[in-house]
């Protein structure tokens, strides 16, 4: 089943907002997210700042929308797997592995990376953080 990215839409995010979804996760890999700005994110897009307002509304938007994909991807990566191995537990394992360490995913270690990074600078990030449920910081 597809993430919403906007109310009332379960469609994949495709054209610019694809590319920025693309280039967040670039950018995270390249900068960390401590140090992500809108700037940065449009640069690796060739897009310019405001273009992230306009298609997501703001970084924070966006960076739920990167969430959203690398964790549809994820989740695909790993239902594959598994419908693939089958009974075969030793090789869902396995299968589990590859992906996770990026031979199921289409960036791979990167995508991991990122999304780990996302989860684990929820805290600092209101938006994220209040996606996973936990305290709305700053």
């Amino acid at each position: 089943m597809a993430a919403n990215f906007e109310q009332g839409s379960d469609a994949r995010p495709t054209g610019s907002k694809l590319d920025l979804i693309q280039a967040t996760v670039a950018a995270i890999s390249k900068h960390g997210l401590s140090e992500l700005t809108s700037a940065k994110i449009a640069g690796v897009a060739g897009h310019t700042a405001a273009s992230i307002n306009f298609h997501f509304g703001s970084k924070e938007a966006l960076l739920l929308a990167t969430l959203r994909e690398v964790s549809e991807e994820f989740a695909g990566a790993m239902q594959r797997v598994l419908e693939e191995a089958g009974e075969d537990d030793l090789r869902a394992l396995l299968g589990i592995v590859d992906a996770s360490l990026g031979r199921g995913l289409s960036e791979g270690q990167v995508q991991c990376e990122v999304g780990v990074d996302l989860w684990l600078g929820a805290p600092t990030h209101r938006a994220v953080g209040a996606a996973q449920g936990g305290p709305a910081s700053t």
